[in-house]
């Protein structure tokens, strides 16, 4: 008598999930990922453009469920995630760190270094403000005088120019 596909894989489970099963599963699993050999044929196997292609489906589908779903979004509102965007987009724009960055942030006394306006005033954080000539960081800035400071293109005379007009 032939088994169905269903009964299969309910036996095949079964076998899997008794606890003297698993331990040896696991005992087998460590014999063979400590064999060099074996990781090698995986690592190309992993290569291969049927097994990527595989891959792909099999994310996608994982992707769709509900569970993936809601870890996504726990984690997108957590804040290792938003650390993590953060200091990828310094090391991205200014190389450097959300470390380097929190020190600067100390160092300046978490305050603006032109107008002293505090951090916990403004709705975003303090912009590095960088030379675009040389890409040498200066110091943090608010929103408001970083933007002053690119409007007048850096340019020395123009500030003095506009500091004399507002003495006017």
């Amino acid at each position: 008598m032939a088994l169905t596909k269903e009964e299969l894989y309910e036996r095949k489970r079964e076998y899997k999930n008794k606890p003297e099963n698993k331990l040896k599963r696991i005992e087998y699993d460590r014999k063979r990922m400590s064999d060099p050999e074996y990781k090698e044929r995986m690592r190309l196997k992993r290569q291969t453009p049927e097994h990527k292609e595989k891959m792909k489906v099999l994310t996608k589908k994982y992707r769709q469920t509900e569970k993936y779903k809601e870890y996504k979004k726990q984690y997108r509102n957590s804040q290792k995630a938003k650390d993590a965007r953060r200091n990828q987009l310094l090391l991205k724009n200014f190389n450097i760190t959300l470390e380097k960055y929190n020190e600067m942030l100390l160092q300046q006394n978490s305050v603006c270094a032109i107008c002293l306006k505090h951090d916990e005033k403004e709705v975003r954080s303090l912009a590095v403000d960088h030379c675009h000539k040389t890409g040498k960081i200066r110091g943090l800035l608010c929103r408001y005088c970083n933007q002053a400071l690119g409007i007048l293109d850096d340019d020395i005379e123009r500030m003095k120019r506009a500091v004399e007009y507002l003495s006017k």
